[in-house]
């Protein structure tokens, strides 16, 4: 929870830690901000790894991204693989910021309408919204996700994705 990792950070600090790619209180604000918005209009929503990268992508803070990228190492897993709970945030980050780059920020948004307010199942969505059947949609953005992170492309605490805009589409 949000006060927990307030106290957490405040720990950290207070050891001479470096807190500056953990996650900020206010990151995480906007991530459960991000479920409450799912939940309030799909209950159920699946699977949870994509879930919590939807969330993960809104907040745009990288320290999810960046545990995940020191743990997973050369072995992701494809979009259909096991995915833990601890690794859904970066690998399903991975996810909408390859339909970013790939497709553009707006079709993050329609993914996001079309999977939970459209209700339709997350490969139908990918379908509809990439024009590519989910077989060859998958294995290109293992690809995309592999080379991002062995291409350390993570310089800064700060996601270059459109989380704001994205939000203010999405609420107006």
């Amino acid at each position: 929870d949000t006060a927990a990792l307030i106290r957490f950070r405040e720990e950290w600090a207070k050891q001479g830690r470096s807190v500056e790619m953990m996650t900020k209180p206010e990151m995480n604000i906007i991530h459960e901000l991000t479920h409450v918005f799912q939940c309030g209009i799909r209950i159920g929503l699946s699977p949870a790894w994509l879930a919590e990268g939807h969330a993960t992508y809104v907040e745009d803070d990288l320290a999810k991204v960046w545990d995940y990228r020191n743990r997973a190492g050369e072995k992701i897993p494809d979009a259909d693989g096991a995915i833990s709970d601890g690794d859904a945030y970066g690998r399903g980050w991975l996810f909408f910021k390859y339909i970013e780059e790939t497709c553009g920020a707006a079709k993050v948004r329609e993914f996001g309408d079309v999977w939970i307010a459209q209700k339709k199942s997350h490969r139908k969505a990918a379908e509809q919204v990439t024009g590519k059947k989910w077989g060859d949609l998958k294995k290109e953005e293992l690809e995309w996700s592999s080379r991002f992170l062995k291409a350390s492309v993570i310089s800064s605490g700060k996601a270059s994705s459109p989380s704001w805009r994205y939000w203010a589409m999405a609420v107006s």
